[in-house]
């Protein structure tokens, strides 16, 4: 019977053999990881931009909040679910309306009536646009905005004025979320309830308009107009203005005060720049709006 006998060179050999195997073996991993890392990083990233939110409560018995989304990012975005005070939205709740040219430049105003049906018309950036009834998850491209509006979102009632509310947007990977306040109807007082709905800047004849809305039970009477670079700090105006002796708007209507340049705030508005407005109605609390984007 032959044996075979290896001599302590050939062990030696084939050891060194399997250590390079090995060394290989975790150098090519290694590589591959770092490539998958690598190339893993250089993927657009996901990144939304929040901004004019707002939650209010109505006094015939509604609540709605609005909110404007930019994907700023480098890919789409899903919007898997929206949450107000923590309470998740019904699809069924949301109004959405995007476009293409990036951040809108006005506030977002309170809709005149609840909203209802498969559409709803709603001014954005002094234009009428047709939000449309969320059904599902909502694809926000890069570039893009949009402007959601919700149905009596999170159990809001009369009592929260005031209070805090937080707005929360969930996709795929994290979640965005902006604070606010519960507002009370503008204008204050039982029955006198008012806002600014549009600014238009007419350069054609140097004046602004600006439309206000009535939305509650009784008339109301505007009686002056501020303007200012800042919420807290606005000029009077009306003298400037074709308030006269007062603007009267009568329930569920549309009053437009217009504005001429120069006035006593300056001799005209600057493009791109950004403007508040005060309106002073003879009952309820003056209220201040803005900032609203001249062009």
């Amino acid at each position: 019977m032959k044996h075979i006998v290896e001599s302590d060179g050939a062990i030696a050999f084939n050891g060194k053999v399997a250590l390079l195997v090995l060394v290989a073996f975790v150098c090519v991993g290694t590589f591959g990881i770092f490539l998958y890392q690598s190339l893993d990083n250089t993927q657009p990233e996901e990144a939304l931009e929040l901004a004019n939110q707002h939650v209010w409560y109505n006094s015939t018995g509604w609540a709605e909040a609005a909110l404007a989304v930019t994907n700023t990012g480098g890919r789409d975005a899903v919007i898997q679910r929206i949450a107000v005070r923590g309470v998740e939205c019904s699809w069924s709740d949301v109004y959405h309306w995007k476009t293409d040219l990036g951040p809108i430049s006005d506030d977002l105003g309170l809709t005149s009536s609840e909203l209802s049906g498969n559409f709803s018309e709603i001014s954005v950036d002094g234009q009428p646009r047709v939000f449309q009834q969320a059904t599902d998850k909502l694809t926000l491209e890069p570039g893009w905005t949009i402007v959601l509006y919700v149905k009596n979102p999170g159990n809001i009632t009369a009592s929260d004025a005031g209070v805090r509310a937080t707005v929360t947007v969930f996709t795929l990977n994290t979640l965005y979320h902006r604070e606010t306040y519960v507002q009370a109807p503008q204008g204050g007082t039982a029955g006198t309830l008012f806002q600014i709905q549009n600014v238009y800047w007419d350069s054609l004849t140097n004046k602004t308009r600006i439309a206000i809305q009535n939305y509650g039970t009784s008339v109301v009477k505007v009686v002056a107009l501020y303007v200012g670079a800042s919420r807290e700090n606005t000029l009077d105006v009306t003298v400037y203005t074709d308030v006269g002796d007062g603007a009267t708007i009568r329930v569920d209507d549309f009053e437009t005060v217009t504005l001429d340049w120069p006035n006593a705030f300056d001799t005209m508005w600057a493009s791109g720049e950004k403007y508040y407005f005060k309106v002073v109605a003879e009952s309820g609390s003056p209220i201040t709006q803005g900032p609203y984007t001249a062009s």
